[in-house]
């Protein structure tokens, strides 16, 4: 997992949640809890002394420019937000305001400044790699998972494997802070795709123990004031831990393959969870698509099922090439998924030799890509990726369904909007996390900056959908019926979404 960065300005608000009520919710300063696990010596606060080493200006300012001349000369689509004349004007602010003696934590919120400017969620600046592996070793995080939902934050699971906290329950502060004002303040320091609400959302969701240490340090021990199921506040103390002992306090669970699917006899109704699209995580679980796919379609005509549902909630993958697969099992017509792939550069850029090598993108990229007067350079539509796939023969005739959420990115994204704008199913759950108009990702640059270590990575091809938009330019593919989790769910442990599916499901039979 890349560590994420939220820096400190605020772009989304969030309202607080529901107010106590003080008659029906006695607070119980008895009722603190200090939760142990693993180990009862605290590890080191290993942050300190990789986000809290000091630069000079100079150093920052070079480290930037590099940032500033890779954007102008190799992403792909870098002044759909913000001109070029802008875009070098705050670069020039952010670097004016880099003076005297700062620390990498000062640098990197500053960087965040221009990657919401581009609005542009490929486009990235991450810890050192040193820095990274040693945190995710060492640094003392919080120590649960968490769900937002409502604009509320709940404890999903622990991490140390105790169960002294139950799913469920609502943080209503942490070390003192409101847990909205933490919302409000993670949420902010989020970039992603165009004015995407729900992907900010749930990264926030997915990393917040990382972020909320980045964002406001780490610390020994976590004070939380907590809403339990009754209505009653209790004051917990959590002790947090690095990964190493989260690895060691929680028991191993059995692995589940990230594609697999669960029947339902008495909906005629196969369930397939989809949790990636992307191939090399599925090669490391020795599943490939085409078995998959071409052994799903032959249960499905045998078991004699009338209603697919797609749950692609947190699928992504770079190769839009898998959208195709899967696409291709319900596709009744001929298809393809973008209707452009355009490039604004086929030679290397001025740091070149401080990326991740990609010779053979370069290499071939003249040769493919044709310039045009706009001053991109475009597949043409001779191109094989630029053809329409005939529809299979052999394929699903029945309903389909594709569930998404704000993680259902790229590939994943891409099947829900094929879904959805070929009119062969309907699209269920929340706003896709990746822009439903256009949006850069596929081959990226990933340059080390000379001074800082940081990691820059930036989009080199820019995509444009096949189909007409039918929500906000700005946004990702909106679903025709809006189904988010419930809090209810977390306490009994079952997916709400799910269940409303079905039931959404049954409706409209």
């Amino acid at each position: 997992m890349a560590l994420p960065f939220a820096a400190l300005p605020v772009y989304l608000s969030l309202p607080h949640p529901p107010a106590c009520r003080e008659k029906q919710m006695k607070f119980l300063p008895s009722l603190t809890i200090t939760l142990f696990a693993c180990t009862s010596v605290h590890a080191p606060l290993a942050a300190q002394g990789f986000t809290d080493r000091t630069y000079y200006s100079e150093e920052l300012r070079a480290d930037l420019e590099l940032l500033r001349t890779t954007v102008h000369e190799a992403h792909a689509d870098p002044y759909r937000y913000i001109g070029r004349t802008d875009l070098d004007r705050l670069f020039d602010r952010v670097r004016d305001n880099l003076n005297g003696s700062l620390e990498l934590t000062t640098f990197m919120d500053s960087i965040e400044q221009v990657l919401r400017a581009l609005g542009d969620g490929h486009t990235r600046c991450e810890l050192p790699r040193d820095a990274h592996a040693a945190m995710e070793r060492h640094s003392a995080i919080f120590p649960l998972e968490v769900a937002i939902i409502d604009s509320a934050l709940y404890v999903r699971s622990e991490r140390m494997g105790t169960h002294n906290i139950p799913s469920g329950t609502r943080i209503v502060s942490i070390n003192g802070m409101p847990a909205a004002t933490v919302l409000k303040a993670l949420l902010g320091g989020m970039h992603a795709d165009g004015r995407s609400v729900s992907a900010p959302i749930r990264t926030v969701e997915r990393d917040f123990a990382w972020l909320y240490a980045l964002r406001y340090g780490t610390r020994a021990e976590h004070d939380l004031v907590c809403e339990n199921e009754h209505g009653v506040l209790e004051r917990i103390a959590v002790r947090a831990l690095t990964g190493e002992e989260i690895a060691t306090a929680v028991p191993d669970r059995p692995s589940l393959l990230p594609w697999r699917t669960t029947y339902h006899g008495d909906h005629s109704l196969a369930w397939v969870e989809m949790t990636t699209l992307d191939a090399q995580v599925l090669a490391s679980a020795d599943q490939r698509p085409e078995r998959f796919l071409g052994d799903l379609l032959r249960d499905l005509e045998n078991k004699e099922v009338s209603t697919l549902v797609l749950d692609l909630r947190g699928a992504d993958g770079p190769d839009l090439g898998m959208a195709e697969q899967v696409f291709a099992l319900v596709a009744r017509k001929p298809f393809r998924v973008v209707q452009l792939m355009a490039v604004r550069s086929v030679t290397v850029p001025t740091w070149y030799r401080r990326a991740v090598p990609l010779d053979d993108f370069y290499a071939s990229a003249g040769g493919r890509f044709a310039a045009e007067e706009t001053g991109l350079f475009v597949l043409p539509p001779s191109d094989e990726r630029m053809k329409e796939l005939p529809a299979a023969h052999r394929r699903f005739e029945g309903t389909v369904y594709v569930l998404q959420d704000g993680l259902t990115q790229e590939a994943g994204a891409a099947v829900g909007i094929l879904v959805k704008r070929s009119g062969r199913g309907m699209l269920l759950g929340e706003e896709g996390g990746t822009n439903a108009l256009s949006f850069c990702g596929g081959r990226e640059l990933r340059i080390t900056a000379p001074n800082t270590g940081v990691q820059f990575t930036v989009p080199l091809i820019r995509y444009l959908f096949e189909g007409a938009l039918t929500g906000l330019p700005d946004t990702g593919e909106q679903p025709d019926v809006r189904v988010v989790p419930s809090a209810h769910g977390l306490t009994t442990g079952e997916d709400t979404v799910r269940s409303q599916v079905l039931s959404i499901i049954d409706a409209l039979r």
